[in-house]
């Protein structure tokens, strides 16, 4: 189990739900009345008993973060002891500090009937997703915190408990968005304020950590061909373990990083041999060790390991089935690799090595035809995204290409687009890249049905500016994406909370 820190949701509506027990207003103006967060309680807290919880250990290799935050007892649940057992309300505590990723997940075994485990990992039967009930817990170091009794209400009653600074820890909803029990409105998600009834009502995503995106994390990058160094990078793709790779255009190379930027190794030279390159634009990893390159110039895809050896290749120029005009994207996953073919107007689907090929799309703006197809993704569900650029929109079919929904209009408003050239597929949603003279260089988010959620970006050389970007990256698993821009020859991390 992979998640971020919902930062958001730690410091302004803490209190979670239990099937097992009903939240109420504890004090204030709706004291007693049911609620799903302190935004139900105005002047009080949400109070919620917490009923047989069952904790596992998350082992993750995601780079830890420390945050520093200031706790009311209306914006924290705080846990000591066994993890789950106690709900504490207290004074307010400055200064504390929380790392994540998060040490435990905590689930409500009344709903779920997971098994023990003492191997510090998820097991196979315990949580399939987050739930309502589920939580994610931080340990908690809090300067003033190192010895505060304080009166509890939990399956044993009301009692008072003494609280120690190594058995404190900040613990939040495992989700982002819900159906408030009080109001009947969406907490957060797409349909934040509208009524509901369920959190199906709310269109929630079931995946942790995806509040707001674009979220500038780093930038690395000058222009060069020493090691660590970038010659118009345009494509790139993160493996989800902390390795990204960039295709560099102008020094006819692949070069490794890790997310923080820090040089791995370097692969190709200019030519038209194995393993070489005239103009590599897409790159793509399909999660089992494959990594795959295009260059537009030869018509031909290059597969390699993750170490940069030689594995395979095909495709020549032409029309015909496996053949290539100025391909550009391309993206897989362990089942297939999807090409890109901008200049025959199609998409073409191959094995991971290059057999068995499959096209669709001809030139056109109906649905399922394209006008320059830049870019291709594809999702855990094995959905394919294309930005169609010189249609403005983005098209989205199924593994075989047949055609399920499309968005996307002329304009510079949110979610219209102006040359739409990168796409990239993420836990947190589609985001797509823009390159052009009338919106400038911005990214846009939106979910996977192809409501917009968010947009960032503009014209220049400082952090979180762009000045020519194409295709674009997206870690899968921390939904950090990565944005090379090749007029500057460096690469930009955004990361979502």
């Amino acid at each position: 189990m992979r998640s971020r820190l919902l930062l958001a949701i730690a410091l302004a509506a803490i209190a979670a739900r239990s099937a097992s027990a009903q939240c109420t207003c504890g004090n204030g103006a709706n004291q007693g009345h049911p609620c799903s967060t302190v935004l139900d309680c105005p002047g009080g807290a949400c109070v919620c008993p917490f009923d047989h919880l069952k904790c596992y250990k998350i082992q993750d290799s995601l780079p830890a973060k420390t945050y520093t935050a200031d706790l009311s007892p209306k914006e924290s649940l705080i846990f000591s002891a066994e993890p789950g057992d106690q709900q504490i309300g207290g004074q307010l505590v400055t200064g504390c500090r929380f790392k994540t990723p998060a040490n435990l997940f905590c689930i409500d075994v009344q709903k779920r009937n997971a098994r023990e485990v003492s191997s510090g990992v998820l097991p196979p039967g315990a949580p399939v997703g987050p739930d309502a009930g589920d939580r994610l817990c931080y340990k908690l170091k809090c300067p003033n915190l190192t010895q505060k009794t304080v009166t509890v209400q939990d399956q044993l009653g009301t009692r008072s408990i003494t609280v120690l600074q190594k058995t404190a820890w900040l613990c939040t909803p495992a989700f982002k968005c819900f159906c408030s029990a009080a109001t009947h409105l969406c907490v957060g998600g797409p349909n934040g304020g509208t009524g509901c009834t369920s959190d199906a009502d709310c269109s929630c995503s079931s995946t942790p950590g995806c509040g707001a995106c674009g979220i500038y994390a780093l930038g690395w990058g000058t222009v060069g061909s020493a090691n660590g160094q970038l010659a118009q990078p345009l494509g790139a793709a993160a493996d989800g373990t902390g390795n990204v790779y960039i295709a560099e255009w102008g020094n006819a190379r692949v070069s490794k990083f890790t997310s923080s930027g820090g040089f791995e190794l370097k692969w190709g030279t200019s030519g038209n041999g194995n393993g070489q390159f005239m103009a590599p634009k897409g790159i793509a990893l399909d999660g089992v060790g494959g990594v795959y390159v295009v260059d537009s110039v030869q018509a031909r895809v290059q597969k390699f390991d993750t170490s940069g050896t030689f594995t395979g290749t095909w495709g020549t120029g032409g029309s015909a089935l496996g053949q290539f005009n100025v391909p550009w994207g391309i993206a897989a996953n362990a089942t297939y690799v999807y090409v890109a073919d901008r200049g025959n107007d199609r998409i073409q689907r191959f094995d991971l090595n290059g057999n068995f090929p499959l096209a669709w799309g001809s030139t056109g703006s109906a649905a399922g035809q394209f006008d320059t197809p830049n870019a291709v993704a594809v999702d855990q569900a094995g959905n394919v995204y294309v930005a169609d650029t010189n249609n403005d929109r983005i098209q989205k079919f199924d593994a075989n290409g047949s055609f399920l929904t499309t968005w996307g209009s002329s304009g510079s408003g949110p979610g219209q687009f102006q040359a739409p050239v990168g796409v990239a597929v993420s836990p947190c949603g589609v985001f797509v890249s823009e390159n052009s003279g009338a919106v400038g260089v911005r990214v846009q988010r939106f979910d996977t049905s192809g409501n917009f959620l968010q947009m960032w970006g503009s014209n220049g050389t400082g952090a979180g500016q762009f000045t020519s970007i194409d295709l674009i990256g997206s870690d899968p698993v921390t939904s950090s994406l990565y944005v090379p821009d090749y007029s500057l020859a460096r690469v930009q991390r955004f990361d979502c909370d």
